[in-house]
């Protein structure tokens, strides 16, 4: 690592902590500098910086700063009555500064941090005058130390940085006392990332005992992230055991001298019991927070499990005289009519669209006072059910106006207005979403829930599609017979054979819609399927998806993402950090912005780039919006994406990329919601051996709660 001395000549950019600035070293050479700051760099301090040269894009060779080590006061005769007067001093301006300086004389500023007695002697200055110089002096020497703690073991500012934003009521020292004596203290809080927290405790006590408040962390940690991954609610105690184990052996080298290991993780299990961050049903265990939520979604579930005894005349009008609706159809019709509860689900091309029109045409005919709201979990889900419906649909997080914080507007307190939720894609909805949604809706006459059974999980925990229907005691109907016969009908066809594990891809040798290519060079392969469609002037934008099951593997999403940006043969850049984007590239929102009514998933196209200002544009259907430092980490590049990414839309095209990297991680669910994306060509890149064992590999058993929390209530009844 490297080091560098000198001073700031002028801030170029920030974003909160995070600044660029221009940088003069000891030495009088020119340089920007980027980082971390715990407060906003000034030009009246010498710094000292461990970190490393880096070239960039836009700044040319750059400063990484890795460690802030020094930050020393920089002045003389000349400058001392500026500082004095600068921003560090609020209510002191240049005119007393200077009574300061001819009082103290040069060195007024060196000789009050070493005698603050001295300020006594400024008679002309207010009580509240001599506070604010000498706080302002001693938490310069407070910074100080902090750096040098901060150095000295290693820790990064910017993780300091983010304690400080948390805990805002306490100064720098209480934090760094808090850090050297119990730093757990900030996660009991509020639950910042634990890795960070727990890689600091690992700097500072090495070599000392196990901390039970430490294992009872560990716990929720590896509980927590084993249930994001794999959709779980709960773990068995077994275990847990064995992942807090394999994390011990990862984190501590002497792990073995390690006594009485097994008697401590139970006392920290009574930590956690005691603070609500566990709870204990043997064999399994679960964080107290999804299991309370479990416990409440099946009594919503339970107790809005029953007939409306409204009367009602079913209607099979339709907007469209080429549709015929069959007897699981108008089953499911009747059951949305006269149940406050009812599933639907069934895979693509059986007509769910079809009957979610027939539903709202049903419900206005028979209910027109009744207000119906048509919800998705994601922004192209719901762009997708609006256009071939009658109904404009929400995301459920726009519905509910959260704020992506745990919060929303409408909860239990404040219930939503509607009488009828229709809720399509309900695969995609975690435990959380549906926790939330029903908790709003407590006032609601009709719930129909609208999916495929089949499709992967939606990320996080909880299997609430496959729990309802496994209850086997709310109203569902499964649809079947496919209606798709145009287009797309081989594409479905391989989607049951999938599912059934039933395949011979020499079945499909004459199809024109599937495509499979055997072969090595899945680069060129991709490039010649893009060259032919472009030849056709397809919409790469909106009707092409390459799709692969992960990220970093050897034709992954991120490969796919390099290899067509090479393609992109528009000389206008903007680089932000080391993310470089072309005119016209495709990329995809990735944190909710429900203000602007932009979501996770929504694809768009750099539309413009402004380098002098520094800003991107992206058009995302009929909303324009800019990116720069501030919230260009909010997009990612989207030629390519993992299927969990592309769930709920469709597209005219799609390329699915298997390679045997990590392919233990590829199973059948994932192969049939990746195919059923695409209406009209599906191409599938992959070796023969690594597709069948694909789709022979069943998804492991999903564990929840909320199945049996649903049975005790039907028999305490």
């Amino acid at each position: 690592m490297d080091k560098i001395q000198g001073t700031i000549t002028k801030k170029v950019f920030m974003n909160k902590n995070f600044y660029i600035c221009k940088f003069l070293t000891i030495k009088k050479d020119k340089i920007s500098i980027l980082g971390y700051f715990d407060e906003e760099p000034s030009k009246d301090f010498l710094y000292t910086f461990n970190g490393i040269y880096k070239n960039n894009n836009k700044y040319g060779m750059t400063f990484e700063i890795k460690q802030l080590i020094k930050r020393e006061i920089n002045i003389n005769i000349n400058n001392s009555v500026n500082f004095l007067s600068s921003n560090l001093f609020k209510g002191i301006g240049k005119k007393t500064a200077n009574h300061i300086v001819n009082y103290l004389g040069e060195n007024s500023v060196h000789l009050l941090i070493k005698k603050p007695n001295k300020i006594n002697k400024l008679g002309f200055l207010s009580e509240k005058q001599r506070n604010t110089i000498l706080n302002a002096l001693n938490k310069h020497k407070n910074v100080n130390e902090i750096y040098k703690f901060l150095f000295d073991h290693n820790i990064d500012i910017k993780i300091f940085n983010k304690i400080k934003e948390k805990f805002n009521d306490l100064n720098e020292k209480e934090i760094l006392e808090i850090i050297k004596k119990d730093i757990f203290i900030f996660l009991d809080e509020n639950y910042l990332n634990f890795k960070e927290i727990d890689s600091i405790y690992l700097k500072l006590n090495e070599n000392k005992e196990l901390n039970e408040k430490r294992l009872a962390h560990i716990s929720y940690y590896l509980i927590n992230n084993y249930c994001f991954q794999n959709n779980h609610t709960k773990i068995t105690i077994d275990k847990l055991y064995e992942l807090i184990i394999n994390y011990l052996k990862k984190t501590h080298f002497h792990f073995s001298e390690f006594k009485d290991l097994k008697d401590k993780i139970k006392r920290s299990w009574l930590y956690s019991k005691n603070k609500q961050m566990l709870i204990f049903i043997k064999p399994y265990v679960s964080i107290y927070n999804i299991y309370l939520k479990e416990k409440i979604i099946s009594e919503h579930l339970f107790f809005n499990n029953k007939k409306n005894n409204n009367k009602y005349e079913a209607i099979y009008e339709s907007y469209d005289e080429n549709i015929y609706y069959d007897n699981s159809q108008k089953k499911a019709l009747h059951y949305a009519l006269e149940n406050k509860m009812s599933i639907i689900s069934g895979g693509p091309g059986t007509g769910k669209t079809s009957i979610i029109q027939l539903i709202i045409d049903n419900f206005k005919f028979n209910y027109p006072e009744y207000k119906i709201k048509l919800l998705a979990p994601t922004g192209r889900a719901a762009k997708r059910i609006s256009q071939k419906t009658t109904m404009n649909a929400s995301t459920i997080h726009s519905y509910l106006k959260w704020n992506g914080n745990m919060k929303v507007l409408y909860d239990n307190n404040n219930p939503v207005e509607e009488e009828v939720i229709i809720v399509d894609e309900m695969s995609m909805v975690n435990n959380e979403t549906f926790f939330f949604l029903m908790n709003a809706c407590i006032n609601v006459k009709h719930f129909i829930f609208i999916g495929d059974i089949n499709q992967l999980s939606a990320i996080g925990p909880g299997n609430i599609l496959e729990d309802i229907i496994k209850i086997k005691d709310i109203p569902t109907t499964f649809l079947e017979k496919v209606y798709r016969q145009e287009k797309g009908n081989d594409i479905i066809k391989l989607a049951k054979n999938v599912l059934n594990k039933n395949i011979s891809i020499n079945d499909f040798k004459e199809s024109n819609e599937v495509n499979f290519i055997i072969n090595e060079h899945v680069k060129l392969e991709a490039y010649d399927i893009v060259n032919n469609l472009i030849k056709k002037n397809v919409d790469l934008i909106n009707d092409v998806q390459f799709i692969s099951p992960l990220y970093k593997s050897l034709n992954g999403v991120n490969k796919i993402n390099d290899w067509f940006q090479e393609k992109n043969n528009n000389n206008q850049t903007i680089s932000f950090f080391n993310k470089t984007f072309f005119l016209h590239d495709k990329v995809m929102q990735i944190i909710n912005r429900p203000e602007i009514d932009i979501y996770n998933g929504d694809i768009g196209f750099v539309s413009k780039i402004d380098k002098k200002e520094e800003i991107l544009y992206v058009q995302f259907d009929n909303i324009l919006i800019k990116y720069n430092f501030d919230n260009i980490n909010e997009i990612i590049l989207s030629y390519g994406s993992t299927v969990h990414k592309v769930q709920g839309s469709e597209y005219d095209n799609v390329i699915i990329i298997l390679d045997n990297v990590n392919i233990d991680m590829i199973n059948n669910q994932a192969i049939y919601t990746a195919i059923t994306r695409a209406k009209n060509k599906l191409y599938i890149i992959s070796q023969i051996d690594v597709f069948m064992n694909a789709i022979n590999k069943n998804r492991s058993i999903v564990e929840t709660n909320i199945i049996q929390f649903y049975k005790t209530l039907k028999n305490t009844q």
